[in-house]
């Protein structure tokens, strides 16, 4: 009996200890192949997340820079936006897509990402951007 025990609690004991990830590593997990398409951007160290609600352009305030370089699965450096599926929308076309902050609104919660002249998407924080070496 105490052989079964010691045996059940060793196993429960190294299950939890091998399926432990960190929590930024659940975050990248969530955006792999396969799930529904995501565009993320990588701004000032932050990854946001770019959701089908518009801003309106009387909400838009300062330009913030722009996003260059598009890639697949999701962003690894400033300036990129990710997709988490290689036949997902293409964001960046002459020369890139700016950014501008929201008013009324912290730059750390949301930004806005320039589609077209009149066409403004909502970008929401995400996570953290971590440079992996």
């Amino acid at each position: 009996m105490n052989k079964k025990f010691f045996f059940i609690v060793m196993t429960l004991i190294l299950l939890t200890g091998c399926s432990s990830t960190s929590k930024t590593e659940s975050r990248k997990n969530e955006l792999e192949y396969g799930k529904t398409v995501r565009v993320t951007l990588a701004w000032n160290d932050n990854i946001y997340e770019m959701v089908t609600e518009s801003i309106p352009i009387d909400k838009i305030d300062k330009e913030i820079g722009a996003v260059n370089k598009q890639v697949s699965p999701y962003p690894t450096h400033n300036g990129e936006v990710g997709r988490n599926t290689p036949e997902g929308p293409t964001i960046i076309r002459n020369g890139g897509g700016k950014l501008y902050t929201v008013k009324g609104v912290s730059q750390q919660q949301q930004i806005a990402i320039e589609l077209s002249k009149d066409e403004y998407k909502k970008c929401i924080f995400f996570t953290k951007l971590t440079v992996e070496k």
